[in-house]
């Protein structure tokens, strides 16, 4: 692992799947994730990381099924890559029961990683924090304004990238990618998704020098 990778903490990691189903093989599912839910609690306890982990899934009436897969640490600041990314094997067996149910996935993923502000700073062309100019009336009624967080959002991103929010929060820049895309296979995805995710991200932020 890199010193920049030590550097820097994942808070949250979620992916989420939009599958084509009827209310039967949405059941269907859903009986499959509770008989394995006991073994992966089980797996994931004896990681013994201060993580949550969770897995959920929803049905609506236009023949769609949603499912979610949401992991974050306890810990206020998060976890290194090594340590985050270490449930992600016993979920993945979860995930890969989808595919028993269908061939085509649209989805997202959410990630979000905190680089030191003692060494890392945004790039050149956004910074934060910065002063901003309001009005004199509602500066002295609400105070000097300081910018401290902004998010950019794509358009017909050739990488699949929805939005980014950078953020400065207790001694953080906190940067969350949001991503969209399709898929005819899930082999991996939380691994590729975080990887993705990551590699993104170190296009907002660069080391101090």
């Amino acid at each position: 692992m890199t010193k920049s990778a030590r550097e820097s903490f994942c808070s949250l990691h979620c992916v989420c799947f939009e599958i084509p189903l009827s209310k039967k093989r949405a059941e269907q599912l859903n009986e499959e994730l509770k008989r394995t839910k006991t073994e992966r609690r089980n797996e994931l306890r004896k990681l013994k990381l201060k993580m949550k982990a969770s897995v959920a899934l929803g049905y609506t009436s236009k023949m769609k099924t949603h499912f979610h897969v949401t992991l974050y640490p306890i810990e206020e600041r998060g976890l290194s890559d090594e340590k985050f990314c270490r449930p992600f094997p016993i979920l993945q067996k979860t995930i890969d029961i989808l595919e028993r149910f269908s061939k085509k996935f649209e989805g997202t993923s959410c990630t979000e990683f905190a680089f030191d502000f003692k060494r890392f700073k945004t790039v050149g062309e956004l910074i934060i924090p910065t002063k901003f100019t309001l009005r004199p009336e509602l500066t002295q009624r609400l105070g000097k304004p300081e910018l401290s967080g902004l998010v950019i959002s794509f358009e017909k991103s050739p990488i699949g990238i929805d939005n980014v929010k950078l953020e400065l929060e207790n001694g953080n820049i906190m940067v969350r990618v949001s991503s969209n895309y399709k898929l005819v296979t899930i082999n991996e995805i939380l691994t590729k998704t975080f990887d993705h995710s990551k590699q993104i991200a170190r296009l907002f932020v660069e080391e101090k020098t």
